[in-house]
């Protein structure tokens, strides 16, 4: 078969584009890029409740049982806590009863000790509660004794604000008061009271409230008497 040298070309050209086409990469359909999960990984909301009980009278000797509730957002206690009670800034773990509260005991020295319970568990937030003061008494006098000397720090009170709407210097007042504030607050109710009673002008209140109890107190027996004699004269003045 004779060809032509056009025949020639347009063969040339029809291979050149069978080959071209053949030895083309055949694109791939594109995939989309990997969605991450999201594994939600912030914990979730717990809730902390502290308690504190006296498992005798609230004397030298008497161990304080210190308590940690760990709850969930629907206030289910969380069984896998791990609780510390922390007592004047030391960590002391909390056994877990049977109904997942966390619990502590010790027995304190006299004195003012703050604490604070601390909680934690595997997919739940971490808790602190707010620091409490626990007071431990020298002895059952002191409890008594307390009334006594809060009651004495109150009227302290009153007096100090009526020498300043008076006027009044009270400079060394305000300091003896606070010095009894912060010994009431420690458990030390005689130094309390002895320092409202060494002032003044903060015992002076508590004087002048006495000593006009101490006129009511007279002027019953008086109105008795007047009474008395009232009506005798009436019985001598009908005869």
């Amino acid at each position: 078969m004779h060809m032509t040298s056009a025949h020639v070309g347009t063969h040339a050209v029809l291979l050149l584009l069978l080959l071209s086409f053949t030895a083309s990469p055949v694109l791939a359909a594109s995939t989309p890029a990997p969605v991450l999960q999201n594994l939600n990984l912030q914990a979730a909301r717990a809730s902390l409740a502290a308690s504190v009980s006296v498992g005798s009278p609230q004397v030298y000797g008497g161990a304080a049982i210190f308590k940690c509730s760990y709850a969930d957002d629907q206030g289910v206690l969380i069984p896998l806590a791990n609780c510390s009670v922390v007592i004047d800034g030391r960590h002391n773990p909390a056994v877990m009863g049977l109904s997942a509260e966390s619990s502590y005991g010790e027995i304190l020295p006299v004195g003012t000790h703050s604490w604070y319970c601390s909680c934690f568990a595997a997919g739940y937030e971490k808790k602190e509660s707010s620091p409490t003061q626990h007071i431990v008494f020298a002895s059952q006098e002191s409890i008594e004794f307390r009334d006594q000397a809060s009651a004495a720090v109150t009227d302290a009170k009153t007096a100090l604000a009526e020498a300043k709407q008076k006027g009044e210097n009270t400079v060394d007042s305000e300091k003896a008061l606070s010095e009894a504030e912060a010994a009431l607050l420690q458990g030390n109710f005689r130094l309390a009271n002895t320092l409202v009673a060494n002032d003044d002008l903060l015992a002076g209140h508590s004087n002048t409230q006495g000593r006009i109890f101490d006129m009511g107190l007279l002027l019953v027996p008086l109105l008795f008497l007047g009474v008395v004699f009232v009506g005798l004269l009436f019985i001598f003045m009908r005869k």
